[in-house]
């Protein structure tokens, strides 16, 4: 929840000692770095698009920040966290070609919907919603993401994806050939 909430300060304290403290904020960079520390942020990469009645927006990790379960997607359609299979499916499908199998991203993602085109009672912990036009939710997602991560300063070396810094830094002590690919253009 700290990470829709920005306008309100968390702590966590256990056996008189806290461990976790999110101060107020309006930057949603600040509360992931309070939430996972510098080195997560580092890995995290930001996009946005709006298309009609839908947005997204949000941070999306590195293709080698990937993890084995889920359980670091965190997606908010209208400030309410959802674990979707749908809204799951679309993300990882937006990183197809760049992930191992049975490997997920890492993506903090806030999605806005026309209310009247999502139906929140779809379970009884209202943690998966319904959309009117899954079709397009779906497409949306999975376009945006494989977009930003057209986007994204990250460069594919060998096989590998890594970051403009590490290609940069590996230049820099005689690594071997390399090639850049060019991000797409912003649209």
């Amino acid at each position: 929840m700290a990470l829709h909430h920005l306008g309100v300060e968390w702590r966590l304290e256990h056996n008189g000692k806290t461990s976790l403290f999110c101060p107020v904020t309006d930057d949603p960079k600040r509360r992931i770095l309070d939430l996972f520390g510098k080195e997560t942020m580092e890995m995290l990469y930001p996009l946005e698009r709006k298309v009609s009645e839908i947005s997204v927006h949000g941070l999306i990790g590195h293709p080698n920040f990937s993890k084995k379960s889920n359980r670091q997607i965190y997606v908010f359609v209208n400030g309410r966290l959802v674990q979707d299979r749908l809204i799951n499916h679309a993300i990882v499908n937006g990183y197809r070609g760049l992930l191992m199998t049975q490997q997920y991203p890492m993506a903090i993602l806030h999605l806005e919907v026309d209310p009247a085109k999502v139906d929140v009672n779809v379970h009884p912990t209202k943690r998966e919603v319904r959309f009117s036009n899954s079709n397009v939710v779906h497409h949306l997602l999975s376009e945006t993401v494989r977009h930003a991560l057209d986007r994204a300063p990250w460069r594919e070396v060998g096989g590998s994806v890594e970051s403009q810094a590490e290609t940069e830094s590996r230049v820099q002590a005689g690594g071997g050939v390399f090639s850049f690919v060019e991000p797409s253009p912003r649209q």
